[in-house]
């Protein structure tokens, strides 16, 4: 991709995990170059998981919900005005391989 300057990418991957095996209940930050899991908070409510998706009920229900974050003036201070086309790009490559990964583990 001609906006890549690295290997290091703008989208950042932050979860609430609620029933999930192995993980305690809690916010987590998944740190790509250490390849491993930061506890930010520790027993988030369901409800936090419907709230932050604009009150579906759907997602307090899950048991883990993804959110995929991009620090745009980063971005914006390299790109100029394509920072919003680069960030949803990216992040539509990083839920299809979130997607893929779920699927090969059912």
């Amino acid at each position: 991709m001609d906006f890549k300057k690295d290997a290091d990418t703008s989208t950042d991957i932050y979860f609430i995990a609620n029933d999930v095996e192995g993980i305690s209940s809690g916010a987590y930050f998944f740190n790509r170059n250490q390849n491993s899991l930061e506890l930010l908070k520790d027993k988030v409510p369901r409800e936090m998981s419907g709230y932050l998706c604009l009150g579906q009920s759907l997602f307090s229900d899950a048991s883990a919900v993804l959110f995929l974050m991009a620090n745009l003036q980063k971005i914006l201070d390299t790109l100029g005005n394509r920072v919003y086309r680069v960030a949803q790009f990216e992040a539509g490559i990083v839920a299809g391989k979130v997607y893929l990964s779920a699927y090969a583990i059912e």
